[in-house]
């Protein structure tokens, strides 16, 4: 058993309290390859992932996700989008974009970073709300 391993999935925690630290491109990359490194049935990989940076955009999402204030505070938010187009197995995608998720939570963890997931599907309101503030289909 790697001790280091399991020590990152015993001491991660959802943080809602943020600092306004620039995180680097070099950071924010190595966390959505960790991402894309996650398993996925039949290696479908369905997923696209936006970050969003600009502090106006991350002030309005709590406007449609009740739970979201803490993205006052955040120097950035990643979204996990399910791409339907690129799902082989049906109905596995979104198990598939959790595992996503969980690996760039663990990899921010990892470089001491806090973060939070933010459930977004299946709420209506909330994709709805996302897709229009980030123009997205």
């Amino acid at each position: 058993m790697d001790m280091e391993t399991t020590e990152a999935l015993l001491t991660r925690r959802s943080i809602r309290s943020f600092e306004k630290e620039p995180v680097s491109d070099e950071i924010i990359e190595t966390w959505l390859r960790c991402g894309m490194h996650a398993p996925s049935a039949g290696n479908e990989q369905p997923w696209h992932f936006i970050i969003i940076k600009k502090p106006d955009t991350l002030k309005q999402i709590p406007r449609f996700h009740a739970h979201a204030q803490m993205l006052t505070d955040a120097s950035l938010a990643i979204l996990v989008c399910l791409d339907p187009s690129l799902e082989k197995h049906q109905s596995m995608a979104i198990q598939d974009c959790a595992a996503a998720t969980q690996n760039m939570l663990l990899a921010i963890h990892d470089h001491g970073y806090g973060a939070v997931w933010l459930g977004v599907y299946p709420r209506e309101q909330r994709m709805i709300g996302l897709r229009e503030l980030l123009k997205v289909p």
